[in-house]
């Protein structure tokens, strides 16, 4: 496979999986309801509302059940499930790279049966 045929088959490919997958948790996310000010207040994230529920219930008010529950779902979605399918998919690309270069190898050197 040359490197524009990987162009057009694999990074492309890739790309638009990456970007399909950041809209989909995006409005997901927002159409849950979970994107709210983190404990300290300054930044948004996926967190329960109202903001400082989890740390101090009595001082910020009970959290909301189902934002909770859909934060905690989104929260362990992006911080474990992706990265294991993100490092799948760069084993799996790596090793179609791999493969790629020792044919390219018995090619040159007339190695192939």
């Amino acid at each position: 496979m040359t490197d524009q045929q990987f162009a057009v088959k694999v990074e492309k490919k890739m790309h638009m999986f990456v970007i399909t997958y950041n809209l989909v948790f995006f409005f997901t996310a927002l159409g849950l309801g979970t994107v709210n000010p983190g404990a300290m207040g300054n930044t948004c994230f996926i967190a329960a509302a109202p903001a400082g529920c989890r740390i101090s219930s009595s001082r910020f008010g009970e959290c909301d059940p189902f934002i909770e529950k859909a934060s905690n779902v989104l929260n362990v979605t992006s911080s474990a499930i992706v990265p294991v399918i993100c490092l799948a998919g760069t084993m799996v690309c790596l090793s179609i790279l791999f493969w790629n270069v020792i044919l390219m190898e018995r090619i040159s050197f007339g190695w192939y049966r």
